[in-house]
């Protein structure tokens, strides 16, 4: 057996509750490192002429499309104060 289907195994075996506490919070520091300093790229959005130099607040809600390509989102955007 090779070691990626081994560690595949293992992994797919796991359970949370099987953890240790400070995997989890590795776990947790990671994504959140990772959320906080990464970049989201939204193209062909359209009716943005209301924020033109405005700022703006975007979210981006995800779409579970099977079989897609990236990761599309339905994108919502806003005005916030200055």
């Amino acid at each position: 057996m090779n070691e990626t289907r081994t560690l595949a195994e293992f992994v797919a075996g796991l359970r949370y509750e099987d953890l240790p506490q400070a995997v989890i919070d590795q776990a947790c520091r990671i994504v959140a490192d990772t959320v906080r300093h990464s970049v989201l790229i939204a193209e062909l959005i359209t009716n943005l002429a209301s924020l033109a130099g405005r700022r703006a607040e975007f979210i981006f809600c995800p779409l579970n499309i099977a079989d897609c390509d990236g990761a599309p989102a339905r994108v919502l955007a806003r005005a916030i104060a200055d």
